[in-house]
């Protein structure tokens, strides 16, 4: 009994009258009366001066700052806030009709409550008036505020009254509070009436009366849309669908997502079904915010800072989830009691208890969900503001060094960086250091950010076994602090633990950060590969660093069991000490009612402990994370926005000496001092190594400057700058020497922003050579160019580059070397009518090039380099006099300075390649043909069976999957055995003993006996449970090892053509997170669900065997389970799996950003990629928000689901109390108690295990597609032993729709002849290349070589016996010597000899480089030597070499390596003409025994060749001699060598050829 002054507030099983009329009719509602009056009158107070005053709230939401840091305008996202907010409009919760009728019956019920109280005021006579009138008036006035309320929201509609609207969330809150606050006191009163302690028959209507409408009031506001809610939309997305306006019912119960999860379930769901997210939950929204509460320093106070208002919340909501899920625990002694002894305690009293139970379970699920799901919202929100943090990161780091160390404590380091490195190559798309990056978002920002979900858990966890020790002290006594201790003493044990745990885990991020950039690099690069045929090298390689991986993982595995192990028993030996120290030390008994409710306790406590034990291991993986996104963050930046100087008179350099990094041997460009033309074309020429592509990058900002000035346009953002009359801005545009296209239309790629005009879109196009291409495709200007351009030739992604720079508003183009790879005519086409027409009228134009000839000839200022220095500038008519190299590369050039008549009206056809497609030989049928596969397809309905049988085959079979299910059912028997073993033991009397306590026997047994006995079955029971759980994850482990070298195998093997049509991001995404899911998370959860279904049925079937009545509620309980089961297994698993989907194009971004970054930040173009990787954000977060809906969804329903097994449980036992024992009634309710936990369980793990078979069934995609067609004829050791090669009736077509690249192609090449392959753009040149190394499968034909079909060869042996030297050089990572000789096959002489050739080193005696290899002083060594130590770096792609440097060493490599046949394609396209000449010098001279097909668009290249075929749309036009057809002016090789600009010196070199070899 509760006293409080002379008033009982309890009187034996009911509320006394008195303390009904003064708190639940009189103080109470005063305390809601004056707490809601003034709150309401504060807000419309407020509301009413700001409307008379007439006041604006226009001051912006940040201050600008910053100003005229230009640096913060490119990349602040508050910037963008407020351009994305004039594009968005508010939802101001449209109300439905019923809505706004159900406000007029709510006035109805209040009107209604004030005549029933004015009734029994006037009419009613009571005893004690002080307190009945007081009450009643109380409450009349409460009830008149809660009238003036619901008018007030009723007139807000009126103009009159539109300051109203201000205050109507406010006046809304006031109804809600007051209706639930009366709803709640009129509980009491009316469980009065029904046990029959009021009767007073006017009173009992009244107090039915009040309850009803009290109900009726808060069911009207909690079904209806919260007033006053404002959600807003981007304006592009007003076409999305808009979720459903939020209930207090619905936020609560998570009902809101009812339409999508029914959607869901009776169809497929697309992105167009998923809802828009409100622009508060808007990535532009959330890192505004976080920007604005951020200070300069480390990241996690920030997001502390950030997030302190959601971990508040989530305090408060744990506390009183965890103080109320104890009050089954606490009520449990009570109705162990009434079993024990029915006449102990009224049926009435006892029913309270268990309706508490159900109300206290239902409160605490309700806030359980709600910080759950703030947690989980936190962690999208998380998640968004470290993406973009990463990406902005990215967008500014500087491309100087490899500035991902930190990510890779093995990462190698180059000592000398590229001297002529173009926009691709210093973020180039495979290197190391990138991909670390990518993990560093696909890992590492998801393991951060699911730290938010965990702080609920641990708040909860805390607030549980605090609570928990308290209730246990206060059952039994100073006893229970000898368990605490005891559990104190296991947490050192924890933390050891997870220190090695995250040693572990630090290492293992290291070995998978090494083994996707070595993904990456094989992926990138694999038609080399294939070439090469180096598959193995790489399989093994990456299968190395794996096996590293598997053996961390299987160390973390063995920590996790010892931890598991140690929670898990960790209970059973707190309850054996504390019942030990209880019994022998207090001298107490200890009765079932004690043990029992102890005991669900302590099962209680399992779960925080649990919770604990995994939350600790998460946290530590999420610092690791955390602090490897730090380190990435406080990486170097460029530097360009502060070096950089504005002026709009000058453009160029003054005295400017520029590095690439501080180190003695690294490149620098020295005193430079040029002033560029404005409105002029300016070129820079010079030989291969110069400097070329170093200087553009210096004058882009990229370069450290060590003194000097450099001057630009400007620095500003590109949004920023004014438009002139003329249409251009003083921006500077970027093409690279290797073009860098984003994935989309090749009008994507050409407007690139810029607002479309199609009249300049057609001149462009025309301008560079694209009108004829775009005409010939099926899309036309829609064609999908595919992930950097695969559906594309070289020619045309070169081409739409140019296009880009040409088409952009800028007033400033700088090109690298941008005509390299087009044919001659194409190359003089686009010089005329572009570079030189009106396209580049008030522009300036700077260019680099090898075609010396070309570009000098109309040029206005010529700049010389050579070695990073200025040799020369100034006309280009007075540098011909006066300078030697210009001169002698002019004749080189051509030394017919009058140049032939040229037909600029050209006739390209639109062909298609990449990799395996290499020249475009196919029709654009392909092309679009192949578009349809770019869209990633989602796989729809259930996880097929096959998906399941797949993974369980690789376990060793259904079987292995029964014994694992069989030995969970034995487990968790023996774990219930413990339970009655206690019942045994306390059923002995043995513990009612209070003498010689260890050596009293009873039945012949002593009391330590059945202690020990205790412990050892759940010492049994724990070990055998965390032992089924490491040997399920070692076992999970090994299968994953399997399951990723059949991964790997089949991406490496796999046809040319499904990496042409696949992007790599997408690969990458099974390879990182698909494969870290399966590495991790899925067997983890496949062993939890096994063991949470055995615990639910053995529950089931203990209740259901005690209590058979039980089974009466289990049927219909179990049918709603299975029915909100079924309807959320349908919605998450369509959810994840868009989910899925849209994380591929953060992929996408990301890579797209880290190879193109220098041209982005030349167009000063950061804030629109921002913009573009925020939408690609929302469009991830938006299922992802859902989903996690969808799961506090089932979360809840479980909850309430086995809040009711508790409830039916409990009734069965107090309705049989009379027929059961106390103990085994402690039994049944310790286990119902743990029914809900585990139900819950099932859900979440069976629907995660749905969601995680996904990344599986994404896996067994990529492990089913076709392989290479292999051969099964070994030809002899020495084949080919001559060279013969023979084309019979060839055809080939890249894809099934497609026309053919090859039609119908013969000629045969003998032993020894150097033939040249010619044509234009998409004739086929390179798909000969295509068909001999079986690249692509042949639709007919035989090709012959020295008398082998090589379609019965096997491929590896096909692909060695034949060199080639590709037309992209491509290089790994590694060394010089890895690069040349990865197998150690060659001896150094012959590596240094082919170098020497090549021109890489000098020509000097080998054999004394070798020896001065053995005591190197390679600071004695110029630039160009660096290759004369075989150990120097070479960095993935060849980024820390020119362009030219890498072509050489690919020539060096196949030179190595040569064979008796050797494929060249247009392998000398970066070299200048003077190197070319003396490499093909080189090649004729060594190479005279060596077949060689050279495809080239110099024709000089060939023209002293043996034959020289013409191709044409796929088929063989000519095929003589380069004399005999040059000789023909009705020939095709004719009209090519008149459209070169050098006929007649290409006539004098064929007739020379061809005198030769009479």
């Amino acid at each position: 009994m509760i006293k409080n002054g002379t008033c009982p507030f309890w009187e034996r099983d009911d509320l006394s009258e008195c303390a009904r009329r003064e708190y639940i009719e009189f103080k109470f509602p005063l305390f809601i009366l004056l707490t809601g009056m003034i709150y309401a009158f504060c807000k419309v107070f407020r509301a009413f001066y700001l409307r008379r005053k007439n006041h604006t709230n226009e001051a912006p939401e940040f201050e600008e700052q910053g100003n005229g840091n230009h640096e913060y305008a490119r990349f602040s996202v508050l910037r963008l806030k407020s351009a994305w907010e004039s594009r968005s409009f508010c939802n101001v919760n449209n109300r439905s009709t019923f809505d706004k009728f159900k406000k007029f019956i709510e006035g109805a019920f209040i009107v209604l409550q004030l005549t029933i109280h004015l009734y029994i005021l006037s009419n009613m006579p009571m005893d004690n008036k002080k307190f009945f009138h007081q009450g009643f008036l109380v409450q009349m006035f409460l009830w008149i505020l809660l009238l003036v309320v619901i008018t007030l929201r009723l007139i807000s509609a009126s103009q009159s009254f539109r300051w109203v609207l201000a205050c109507k969330r406010d006046l809304w809150a006031v109804s809600f509070y007051s209706y639930a606050s009366l709803f709640t006191l009129s509980i009491l009163p009316l469980r009065s009436v029904f046990i029959g302690k009021i009767k007073d028959k006017i009173m009992v209507k009244y107090i039915i009366s009040e309850t009803f409408i009290d109900l009726a009031l808060l069911l009207l506001l909690s079904t209806s849309s919260i007033e006053g809610t404002r959600y807003s939309f981007l304006v592009e997305n007003e076409n999305k669908k808009l979720p459903p306006a939020p209930t207090v019912f619905g936020l609560l119960t998570f009902s809101r997502i009812d339409r999508l999860i029914w959607k869901a379930y009776k169809h497929c769901l697309g992105n167009a079904d998923i809802w828009d997210l409100d622009i508060n939950n808007k990535s532009i929204a959330i890192l505004a915010n976080f920007e604005m509460s951020s200070k300069k320093g480390r990241l996690l106070p920030n997001i502390i800072c950030y997030f302190k208002a959601v971990f508040i919340s989530q305090l408060f909501l744990a506390f009183v989830s965890s103080f109320l899920n104890f009050v089954p625990s606490l009520l449990m002694p009570r109705i162990l009691s009434y079993v024990n002894d029915p006449k102990s305690q009224s049926w009435n009293l006892v029913s309270l208890y268990v309706s508490s139970m159900l109300v206290s379970k239902i409160i605490a699920t309700t806030c359980r969900g709600q910080g759950l799901f703030l947690g989980e919202k936190g962690t999208m929100q998380l998640r968004t503001v470290l993406i973009s943090n990463i990406y902005s990161k990215t967008l500014r780091r500087t491309i100087l060094k490899d500035s991902t160390t930190s990510l890779q404590k093995n990462a190698s380091t180059s000592f000398e960086e590229n001297p002529d490195s173009s926009e691709a190559e210093p973020r180039k798309k495979s290197s190391r250091k990138d991909n670390s990056v990518n993990n560093v978002m696909s890992i590492d920002a998801f393991k951060v950010s699911e730290a938010m979900n965990t702080f609920y858990l641990a708040c909860e966890a805390v607030f549980m076994t605090v609570t928990a020790l308290m209730i246990l002290y206060s059952l039994l006594g100073w006893s229970a602090f000898a368990g605490t201790f005891a559990l104190l003493a296991m947490i050192p044990l924890n933390f050891w633990c997870a220190t090695f745990y995250g040693n572990y885990q630090a290492d293992q991020l290291i070995l998978t950060d090494k083994r996707t950039s070595g993904i990456s690099e094989a992926l990138n690069s694999i038609r080399v590969i294939k070439l090469l045929a180096w598959e193995n090298l790489f399989y093994q390689k990456i299968i190395n660093v794996r096996d590293g991986e598997i053996r961390l993982l299987k160390k973390k595995a063995t920590i996790f069991f010892l931890n598991h192990l140690i929670w898990f028993f960790g209970p059973t030996l707190v309850s054996a000490i504390t019942f030990s120290v209880f019994i022998k030390f207090q001298n107490q008994t200890l009765t079932p009612t004690i043990a029992f409710t102890a005991l669900s306790l302590f099962a209680i406590l399992r779960t925080p402990m649990d919770q604990i034990a995994s939350t600790v291991s998460l946290l530590i993986q999420s610092f690791i994370s955390l602090e490897r996104i730090q380190d990435y963050l406080n990486e170097p930046e460029t530097r360009k926005y502060e070096i950089l100087e504005q002026s709009n008179t000058k453009f160029g350099f003054e005295d400017a000496s520029m590095e690439w990094e501080a180190a003695e041997t690294s490149f620098k460009l020295k005193n430079i001092s040029i002033d560029f033309k404005l409105n002029s074309l300016n070129a820079i020429i010079g030989p291969t190594g110069s400097g070329k592509s170093s200087l553009l990058l210096g004058l882009l900002g990229e370069l450290n400057l060590l003194s000097g000035k450099i001057y630009v346009p400007t620095v500003e953002s590109r949004d920023d700058l004014e438009i002139g009359k003329d249409g251009m801005t003083n921006s500077m545009a970027y093409c690279s020497q290797t073009p860098w296209l984003i994935s989309g239309t090749i009008k994507d790629n050409v407007v690139f922003g810029e607002i479309f005009n199609k009249q300049k879109f057609d001149d462009v196009m025309k301008s560079c050579c694209l009108d004829k291409d775009i005409k010939a495709m099926t899309a036309g200007i829609r064609t999908d160019v595919g992930d950097g351009g695969f559906s594309l030739s070289g020619g045309q992604q070169q081409r739409i580059a140019l296009a880009r720079a040409i088409y952009s508003s800028s007033r400033y183009l700088i090109l690298d070397d941008c005509l390299s790879a087009v044919d001659p005519e194409t190359a003089l086409y686009i010089y005329e009518e572009c570079l030189c027409g009106p396209m580049m009228k008030g522009r300036t134009c700077i260019i680099t090039s090898h075609n010396i000839s070309l570009v000098t000839k109309r040029a206005d200022w010529l700049v010389i380099l050579d070695r990073g220095e200025v040799k020369s500038q100034g006309k280009p008519s007075d540098l011909i006099k006066s300078n030697e190299f210009l001169r002698e590369s002019i004749n080189n050039d051509s030394k017919n300075t009058t140049h032939n008549q040229i037909d600029l009206k050209r006739s390209t056809t639109s062909k298609k390649t990449k990799n395996g497609d290499p020249e475009g030989e196919n029709s654009q049928d392909e092309v679009c043909a192949e578009v349809e596969n770019f869209e990633e397809t989602k796989m729809e309905g259930s996880v097929k069976f096959s998906a399941y049988k797949w993974l369980a085959d690789y376990f060793g079979g259904l079987g292995v999957v029964f014994v694992f299910t069989s030995s969970a059912i034995l487990i968790h028997g023996i774990t219930l055995s413990q339970g009655f073993w206690l019942r045994y033991w306390l059923e002995t009397g043995s513990s009612g003993s209070k003498s010689t306590w260890l050596y009293r026997i009873v039945e012949g047994h002593s009391n330590i006996y059945f202690i020990l006995t205790y412990i050892v079955i759940g010492f049994v029971s724990s070990f055998l449970t965390s032992g089924k759980v490491w040997i399920a994850i070692i076992s999970g482990t090994n299968v994953t090892k399997k399951i990723f070298a059949k991964l790997l195998s089949s991406i490496l093997y796999a046809k040319l053509r499904f990496h042409n049509v696949t992007p790599t991001g997408r690969i990458m995404n099974r390879f990182s997170k698909d494969m870290d899911i399966i590495d991790q998370q899925l067997i983890p959860n496949f062993e939890g669900l096994s063991y949470s279904v055995v615990v639910c049925l053995w529950i089931i079937l203990l209740i259901g065997y005690v209590t058979p009545q039980f089974l009466l509620f289990a049927i219909p309980l179990c049918a709603l389970y299975y029915t909100v089961c079924t309807l959320y297994l349908r919605a998450s698993r369509e959810l994840k799996r868009i989910d899925n989907i849209n994380i591929s194009p953060i992929h996408q971004l990301f890579a797209e950003a880290i190879k193109g970054v220098t041209t982005i930040r030349a167009l000063a173009d950061e804030r629109r990629f921002i913009t573009q990787s925020l939408v690609a954000i929302d469009r991830s977060n938006a299922p992802f928000f859902y989903l996690n809906m969808a799961t506090e969804w089932i979360t809840y329903r479980v909850d309430i689901i086995g809040t009711l097994v508790l409830f039916s449980s409990s009734v069965m036992i107090i309705m049989k109390a009379s027929y059961l024992d106390a103990g085994l009634a402690g039994i049944l309710l310790s286990n119902a108690f743990s029914f809900t936990e585990t139900a819950q369980w099932i859900i979440k793990v069976f629907s995660s295990v749905e969601l995680l078979m996904s990344s599986v069934e994404r896996i067994k995609e990529y492990t089913d597609i076709p392989s290479e067609s292999n051969g099964y004829i070994s030809p002899p050791a020495n084949w080919p032993q001559t060279g013969d090669v023979e084309l019979k009736n060839l055809s080939l077509r890249y894809s099934p729709h497609s026309s053919k690249a090859l039609d119908n192609v013969s000629f045969k090449v003998k032993a020894g002849t150097k033939v040249g392959i010619v044509g234009r753009t998409g004739a086929g040149k390179s798909s000969i290349i295509a068909a001999i190394y079986r690249l692509s499968d042949w639709e007919n034909g035989t090709i012959i070589i020295d008398n082998k079909d090589i379609k019965h060869i096997p491929l590896e042996r096909l692909r060695n016996s034949i060199s080639c030297i590709p037309q992209d050089p491509t290089l790994f990572d590694g060394t010089v010597r890895s690069n040349l000789d990865p197998f150690d096959r060659y001896s150094d002489v012959q590596i240094y000899g082919v170098l020497s050739k090549v021109g890489l080193i000098e020509e000097c005696d080998e054999l004394s480089l070798i020896s001065e290899q053995e005591q190197p002083n390679f600071s004695s060594h110029k630039l160009r030597n660096r290759f004369i130590d075989l150990n120097t770096v070479v960095k993935s792609g060849g980024s820390n070499l020119s362009q030219g440097q890498r072509q050489l060493l690919c020539l060096a490599r196949s030179m190595l390596g040569a064979r008796n046949i050797m494929l060249i394609d247009e392998a000398t396209a970066s070299i200048d003409y003077i190197s070319d000449a003396k490499i093909q010098k080189t090649i004729r001279e060594t190479m005279k025994n060596t077949t060689i097909l050279t495809i080239a668009h110099r024709l000089r290249s060939v023209i002293d060749y043996d034959k020289i075929l013409v191709m044409e749309m796929g088929r063989v036009k000519e095929y003589d001699h380069p004399y005999t057809l040059i000789s023909d002016r009705n020939t095709i090789f004719y009209r090519l060598c008149r459209q070169s600009g050098e006929f007649e010196n290409l006539f004098e070199l064929a007739k020379v050829s061809f005198d030769n070899k009479r």
